[in-house]
């Protein structure tokens, strides 16, 4: 996958599948959506998710913060990109990260907290690892005033809403707000793609 390609699929996507385990990931492959976010998991896990990924025609992120036995550091992001090149993209809260993985090429979402006031204001003054992400996802999701702030500095930047997001009129409501696509767990909100 390259970042081109992200970006048109998430153009064309509003609801990525997050999934914390392989039997999601199996459904999640019977869905329509084309992305895919892999939140949970273990290294050895990671060899069959992108293969199922890729054989079935879905643009595959993994949250590498949270996959279990894969440190984060340039040599993994380096492993995995001779191993998988171009089959995957990294969500990642670490800025270090998204900065490989801009100079490298490689899709990245940077995920990011809004939690209060001053997480908010931290988020706005990021802006040189905004500018090198492909996508910034807001935690947790249902923060409409926060995607309208975050639109309103970085109109070109696509925002993915994410957490806690359980009700259809959660999502119609942040898609007004400016959200690109949102990613949820919650397999009944799935079909909205």
């Amino acid at each position: 996958m390259r970042q081109k390609d992200f970006a048109n699929a998430l153009s064309k996507t509003k609801v990525i599948m997050a999934v914390r385990n392989m039997d999601a990931l199996d459904r999640a492959l019977l869905s329509p959506g084309k992305i895919l976010f892999v939140v949970s998991g273990t290294i050895a896990s990671i060899d069959l998710g992108i293969e199922k990924a890729k054989r079935a025609g879905k643009f595959l992120f993994l949250h590498l913060d949270m996959i279990e036995g894969m440190a984060l550091t340039g040599v993994a992001i380096d492993y995995l990109k001779a191993k998988y090149a171009g089959d995957f993209g990294i969500i990642t809260t670490k800025n270090g990260v998204v900065k490989q993985c801009y100079d490298e090429g490689i899709p990245v979402v940077k995920r990011v907290f809004a939690l209060d006031s001053l997480s908010v204001d931290t988020i706005m003054e990021q802006r040189e690892i905004i500018r090198r992400a492909d996508a910034v996802e807001i935690m947790p999701g249902y923060v409409p005033d926060v995607v309208r702030r975050f639109k309103k500095a970085f109109p070109n930047k696509p925002v993915i809403s994410g957490g806690l997001l359980e009700e259809k009129r959660e999502v119609l409501e942040l898609f007004e707000a400016g959200s690109s696509a949102i990613s949820t767990t919650c397999e009944e909100l799935w079909e909205m793609t």
